[in-house]
């Protein structure tokens, strides 16, 4: 049985998850084109979320400086099937980065700030809660090169038909990196959340091997 604290830590964190596959399809499409046309770069993200999980992206449009700085309007990630409100909805996500550190640092890093974002989890029609899914890719040979994500919410919302599960005024700070493989919760507070709850501040580390 799902307990609170598991149902909000899958939706949180798999909405984290399809933010960074969105922002990787991203840059993926700037590296290699000069113009910005959102219909392409959400068939080339799509592609990827078909291949790897339940669910698909949409947005608005696509602007800013393909070399430091892009912002994608109105973000929304949805379930692939069964329609319903989108998963994660947010105005904007700004991403920040060096191309340099990108393309031939040993790392690259990515900074990623979402403006105001809803996450809303619900129940199929069986009553069982609806959650995102990812399948990982087939293991390349040599050693892959490592990456860190950082990833902002400001005011953020976890809505859900029950109300025992709702959060408002949600700011979370994490970072996440690859090879090896961590999640660090910097921050993560609410103002209101079950029950009543509010949340000056969490904290947490999640290491491979743990």
């Amino acid at each position: 049985r799902w307990t609170v604290r598991q149902i909000l830590v899958v939706a949180i964190l798999g909405s984290v998850l399809v933010v960074f596959a969105a922002a990787a399809g991203v840059l993926y499409y700037l590296w290699n084109h000069t113009e910005l046309a959102s219909h392409e770069l959400t068939g080339r993200v799509n592609a990827l979320l078909r291949e790897r999980s339940n669910l698909v992206l949409e947005l608005d449009g696509v602007s800013g400086n393909p070399l430091t700085t892009v912002t994608v309007r109105r973000p929304r990630v949805r379930f692939r099937e069964g329609g319903g409100a989108p998963l994660l909805a947010a105005e904007s996500m700004r991403m920040r980065y060096s191309t340099w550190d990108l393309l031939w640092a040993r790392r690259g890093a990515i900074q990623i700030e979402l403006d105001r974002p809803t996450v809303r989890i619900e129940r199929d029609p069986s009553g069982r809660w609806r959650l995102p899914s990812w399948k990982a890719g087939t293991a390349k040979p040599g050693r892959p090169r490592g990456f860190d994500f950082e990833l902002t919410m400001k005011d953020g919302t976890l809505d859900s038909p029950d109300s025992t599960l709702r959060i408002g005024g949600l700011d979370l700070s994490l970072r996440a990196a690859t090879e090896p493989a961590r999640l660090e919760v910097r921050s993560m507070a609410w103002e209101r959340g079950p029950w009543g709850s509010v949340l000056r501040s969490l904290r947490a580390d999640v290491s491979s091997g743990d």
